[in-house]
């Protein structure tokens, strides 16, 4: 019955009007060992992979773009955290205001669907984002490139387990960076300073921190995916216990953006393509 029903749909006249719609992607993701600095992790790689899927078509609210979107997220660890080990879809529109050229503000609501693969357990259920992502660099006389960049992220819940529900949860993470080009080659390498800061109203030991970075990477561009590899000594404290780790953690990550793409739709004949056929054996 189903297979009828499609069918006779693609067999029924139809008319469609073009539309324009942008879709870019964005994906990021990397590894890092040890996962963090507290003495659970000790011996622990950490990774995490997202790709975010946009829908432009130039729908707008006052001077705020209205944009839905489509996110995958899998991330998980070598010892096999129940807790680290998810696969996330979610499905949610936001709205994106340009501040400046330099910075992104963006305002959404999401379903999200949270599989734990190590316990076969999913959680699900809806989400009030805010995020804030900036990025500056300016020349130096001398070649280099000096870039603050950063990121920050307010989310309620802070996610969808049933002890997590009632917990709201903001983060984010700000870099400073001195970047040459290695000679006429495509590799770059930087210096590093970062500051990050965690919290959240359930006052969790791993979610209410600040952290300190000092490193360097070296980075190479394959036409538009950025990959990096880092060291960096990092200074982390938990406001909770009061407690102070310190070490190095070696890192890779990478940065996929894709270029907008504009799909027109061509009007279709009517009778769709059944009439084409007809049309053909005139």
């Amino acid at each position: 019955m189903r297979i009828l029903c499609v069918i006779l749909c693609l067999c029924l006249p139809q008319t469609a009007v073009a539309k324009k719609v942008k879709v870019s992607s964005i994906s990021w993701g990397g590894a890092s060992a040890p996962n963090s600095l507290a003495p659970i992790d000790d011996g622990n790689i950490g990774f995490d992979l997202t790709t975010k899927v946009s829908f432009d078509a130039g729908w707008t609210i006052g001077k705020a773009k209205f944009v839905p979107y489509v996110t995958l997220v899998t991330q998980g660890d070598s010892l096999g955290y129940c807790y680290n080990s998810k696969d996330i879809v979610a499905v949610g529109a936001e709205l994106n205001y340009v501040i400046k050229r330099h910075a992104n503000l963006s305002l959404g609501a999401k379903f999200e669907y949270d599989y734990r693969a190590l316990t076969g357990l999913a959680y699900y259920g809806f989400g009030l984002t805010a995020d804030y992502g900036l990025y500056r660099d300016r020349a130096q006389k001398n070649g280099d490139r000096v870039i603050l960049s950063g990121w920050s992220n307010l989310r309620y819940p802070g996610s969808m387990e049933p002890k997590d529900r009632d917990n709201f949860v903001g983060q984010g993470r700000f870099t400073l960076a001195r970047q040459r080009q290695l000679g006429t080659s495509k590799y770059t390498a930087a210096g590093f300073a970062a500051v990050g800061l965690f919290a959240d109203t359930q006052n969790n030991e791993f979610n209410n921190k600040a952290q300190l970075d000092f490193g360097v990477r070296a980075s190479r561009k394959i036409k538009n995916t950025d990959i990096s590899l880092s060291v960096k000594y990092r200074i982390d404290h938990r406001f909770k216990s009061d407690n102070t780790y310190s070490g190095v953690i070696l890192g890779v990550s990478w940065l996929t953006k894709s270029q907008p793409k504009s799909k027109l739709e061509k009007p279709r004949a009517k009778g769709g393509w059944l009439g084409k056929l007809i049309r053909r054996g005139k």
